[in-house]
């Protein structure tokens, strides 16, 4: 479950990050809601922010990614 992020850097011109988190284990992939202009962002309760994956043995990598969601075909990481 991602609750929240505390002082992401500023990547977009003009406003804070538009923060997302990915997380992916083996072919298993989620995202977050986005939540826009906020360097300080908070996934509330009704928000997506939580999901169950499946690790098939004790070696599996849980990778996780902060991200800045832009417009173009790729997001810029934040952490």
């Amino acid at each position: 479950e991602v609750l929240q992020c505390v002082g992401l850097p500023k990547l977009d011109r003009g406003s804070d990050s538009d923060a997302v988190v990915y997380l992916v284990c083996g072919s298993y992939a989620f995202a977050t809601d986005v939540i826009p202009n906020n360097s300080n962002p908070i996934w509330l309760r009704k928000s997506r922010r939580a999901c169950t994956m499946p690790v098939f043995n004790g070696y599996s990598r849980l990778f996780i990614g902060v991200f800045d969601d832009d417009s173009g075909p790729r997001d810029d990481f934040a952490g």
